[in-house]
Order: C-alpha cells, then sequence, then structure tokens
C-alpha cells in the first residue's frame, strides 16, 4: 500500500510505477485498466510543466491534476485517498 501511495506522489522514485501502483488501486476497487494507460500520461504531464508550476508533494500533485480530473479520474481518485489514508491513519 505504501509504495502504491509512494508511486502516486510526484517527487517519489517510483512515480507512476505501474506494478508499484497495482495493489493499491486493486484494494479500491480501481479500473487498472485504465489506470495503467493513464500513468505514464500523468507522469509526462508532469514532466512538461516549468518547474514553478510542478507540485513536489502528494498534496500538491492532487491540487494539479484536479484541473485534468475528467482526463484522469481514477488517478485522481487514488491520489485523494491517498492524501486522506494518511490523515485518517495518523489520527
Amino acid at each position: 500500500m505504501l509504495k502504491g501511495i509512494q508511486a502516486l506522489n510526484p517527487s517519489g522514485e517510483n512515480l507512476a510505477d505501474f506494478s508499484c501502483v497495482e495493489k493499491f488501486a486493486a484494494a479500491y476497487a480501481t479500473d487498472v485498466n485504465d489506470l495503467q494507460h493513464k500513468l505514464p500520461q500523468s507522469k509526462r504531464l508532469l514532466e512538461r510543466m516549468s518547474s514553478e508550476d510542478r507540485p513536489e508533494t502528494l498534496l500538491g500533485f492532487v491540487s494539479c491534476i484536479q484541473r485534468y480530473k475528467d482526463a484522469f479520474p481514477e488517478l485522481y481518485r487514488l491520489d485523494v485517498i491517498s492524501v486522506c489514508l494518511s490523515v485518517s491513519t495518523t489520527s
């Protein structure tokens, strides 16, 4: 689960690595086929952003990808879960 969350973090070493995200996505009934195709696209989106606009945290990535949530619905949903999961388990 933690590897999956790390792979959604733009500063993570395994950013957009589907093999890391797959189990996390399956645990939340995500359309893994859609996610498998969208992860590389989201990574390219981040790479094309200027360094000033590129998010460095998971929360920043959620804010960034929110503009594109219709194009990346499964990714956006997992990002929101990742942010909420961290807070809810800490509580």
